[in-house]
């Protein structure tokens, strides 16, 4: 039996369909956070619990119990908007401890001001082929940020009445729950425990203060791809279609194996289209499935992919690479198409089967590809590339390396590539936004007829997947 420490598990989700008519479905959720400590709560191995869940984050400490109930989902059946009373009982499925870390510090500004758990509710409408997201009202109070403050002895005496434990998860979503503070006082704790972490910021400060050689695995989502790197807000700007890391891609990835040579490092810059640098090798995995189903942008994916990967490699489950890798994404996928039925069935239950089962097998025929290349040997063909317009290891001409940006178009010259990923990075964030929220943009391109402007314009729409008029 396994323990987790698991930071923060802040925040309360509640999805509400507008086609809700049964008032005995489940229509509460975690997100983020809790949503990653449910997977982990609620993941067995040989048939028993596999881990204590042990959750720090920051909500009001009167709807701890309530947190607590949540990370069992069939207990999250008819409580909905619509009820007054919350269940309660969290269940018999393992151990769960959760400490809210709101009463230990109250903002600087304000010594009295108020605590609350964050609370999202989701509108929807489903419109016949997917659901087309109306509204979303968030319930959630200010938070100054604590960092470059001095030790909290009260946040210490709190975290000492946790036991030693063997793992720490972190899943930060950027509001302030994760701070230098905390992460020492964690490290300060359990000195041996073996670290996991994914966050939206790409390599936070505090991330110094887990030691290199106790960091097992390192998950960076999609928001926290697009900010390493410009225009990285589609898989191209990481890696290419033949799951070679992209040119723009490589110091970052240098940079990473350098700083954190035996961590599993994963990068999701989109769907399940994953990136894994382990020991200077680089490990890619497509899955064409996820990438094509639109019902799956309504999935918190990322929060459901990363405790699949910590499960295994905490209990040592699967030691090929690759396969890690798939068995996550399957699961992960097979998570997700029964949780998207949550907007099509009145009367919707969670499924046994959204279950991590760490020891049993996922599917395996799945239309994913994969692959595996060597850190070294990326960087020389590259360099070959650039230097030999195509050319590489001396015969082979590879024309597709001019064509990382955009599907289909060639640009050799990296300020060229540049201006292409800025146009390519504003097209996407335009179709991420809700069609209400949408503040389009217009640019102009000038060059001499015939130079390719209509068919840049027509590539760039092919990759967006939009309409060419």
């Amino acid at each position: 039996m396994g323990s987790i420490a698991h930071s923060p598990a802040a925040g309360q989700a509640t999805i509400t369909p507008v086609h809700f008519t049964n008032i005995s479905a489940a229509c509460a959720l975690f997100c983020g956070a809790g949503q990653v400590a449910t997977i982990l709560h609620n993941a067995r191995i040989s048939g028993r619990h596999a881990f204590d869940v042990h959750g720090i984050g920051r909500w009001h400490p009167d709807d701890t119990k309530l947190l607590t109930a949540m990370l069992i989902p069939r207990a999250n059946i008819s409580h909905t908007p619509h009820r007054l009373v919350s269940p309660s009982d969290s269940g018999k499925r393992g151990k769960a401890a959760l400490l809210s870390c709101a009463s230990l510090h109250p903002l600087p500004a304000d010594n009295g001001a108020p605590l609350g758990t964050t609370r999202v509710i989701r509108i929807y409408e489903n419109t016949g082929d997917h659901p087309a997201l109306l509204k979303r009202i968030d319930w959630e109070l200010p938070y100054l940020s604590r960092e470059g403050s001095t030790e909290n002895p009260r946040l210490a005496a709190a975290i000492a009445k946790v036991p030693d434990v063997p793992h720490i998860v972190i899943k930060d979503l950027g509001k302030g729950a994760v701070t230098t503070e905390l992460v020492k006082a964690l490290a300060k704790h359990s000195p041996h425990a073996r670290w996991y972490v994914s966050s939206k910021d790409f390599c936070p400060k505090w991330l110094e203060e887990i030691p290199k050689e106790n960091l097992d695995l390192l998950l960076i989502p999609q928001l926290a791809a697009q900010k390493a790197i410009e225009g990285g807000s589609y898989v191209g700007a990481w890696m290419n279609a033949t799951g070679e890391p992209s040119f723009i891609a490589m110091d970052k990835l240098e940079a990473l194996a350098s700083r954190f040579e035996h961590t599993y490092i994963v990068i999701a810059p989109q769907g399940l289209n994953l990136l894994c640098l382990h020991e200077r090798k680089i490990f890619t995995l497509f899955d064409s499935i996820a990438e094509d189903n639109r019902d799956f942008q309504l999935i918190p994916m990322a929060s459901v992919l990363f405790p699949a990967l910590v499960a295994q490699i905490a209990h040592k489950a699967e030691s090929d690479v690759g396969k890690l890798l798939q068995r996550a994404a399957s699961f992960t996928s097979q998570w997700s198409e029964l949780e998207v039925l949550r907007f099509s069935k009145d009367d919707w239950e969670p499924d046994d089967a959204q279950d991590f089962k760490i020891d049993e097998a996922y599917d395996a025929n799945r239309k994913t590809r994969t692959g595996l290349v060597h850190l070294k040997e990326v960087r020389k063909c590259w360099n070959e590339a650039f230097n030999g317009l195509g050319i590489v290891k001396g015969s082979e001409f590879h024309l597709w390396r001019g064509m990382t940006e955009i599907d289909g178009y060639v640009a050799c010259i990296q300020s060229s590539r540049a201006k292409l990923l800025r146009l390519l990075s504003h097209g996407r964030s335009l179709m991420q936004t809700a069609v209400g929220e949408r503040h389009q943009k217009s640019f102009l391109i000038v060059d001499a007829p015939g130079s390719g402007k209509s068919y840049l314009a027509e590539c760039l729409a092919t990759t967006l997947r939009i309409p060419y008029l």
